[in-house]
């Protein structure tokens, strides 16, 4: 079947946990829904950015008009979701992601006036040749870019990728195993996302 952009980072991890999730298929389950775990924090920003994205206001590049629309958009996704009266633990992780909210909002606005322009929000790409694809072996591969963008008045394009967590690390330290000065090897990359999103991207 195909693999996911984000399925090398889990092989490279651990090859037996990444055979029981991706082969066997195997789940964890809980009834726990006091509070969003990091997948469902981050999937609940994707979806409004995703919302945002594809919006009226996606070319705007009014802060608090972006940072109203978005965090409106949280309100009412919540609301759906968890009802009126969310636990307290709930209550703060939607703080946390109202803060963020407003923080890109402050971003995009500064984006949008230096002349990008949202083209594609969630892009799926699939394919069926690889970087490493042979002529009689290759790897379907499909990842779900979460913005691409072009800069008005030139050929410039930007690949985006949301992060939720609480610190932004930069992709040197994310990606490789160590933040080596030199020339990269390819037993430093613990993480292939960047590089796979940048072959995918070629092909939307």
């Amino acid at each position: 079947g195909l693999l996911n952009v984000t399925d090398f980072k889990s092989y490279l991890e651990c090859p037996y946990r990444f055979y029981l999730a991706r082969v066997l298929r195997l789940k964890r389950f809980t009834d726990d829904a006091m509070e969003l775990d990091a997948m469902a924090f981050g999937e609940l920003l994707h979806r409004v950015l995703d919302e945002f994205g594809r919006g009226p206001l996606k070319d705007s590049s009014d802060e608090e008009e972006i940072a109203e629309a978005l965090t409106q958009q949280l309100k009412a996704r919540a609301q759906a979701r968890f009802g009126f009266q969310p636990p307290p633990a709930l209550r703060i992780q939607l703080t946390q992601l109202e803060q963020r909210l407003r923080a890109f909002a402050k971003c995009q606005a500064d984006w949008r006036r230096a002349g990008w322009q949202i083209v594609h929000s969630e892009r799926t790409v699939t394919t069926t040749r690889t970087p490493w694809s042979a002529e009689t072996w290759a790897v379907p591969l499909k990842g779900r870019i979460d913005r691409i963008d072009r800069q008005e008045g030139t050929d410039r394009w930007a690949v985006l990728d949301y992060k939720s967590s609480d610190r932004g690390e930069l992709p040197r330290k994310t990606h490789h195993r160590r933040a080596s000065k030199g020339a990269l090897q390819p037993e430093d990359w613990v993480d292939l996302q960047l590089p796979l999103y940048r072959y995918l991207a070629r092909a939307t």
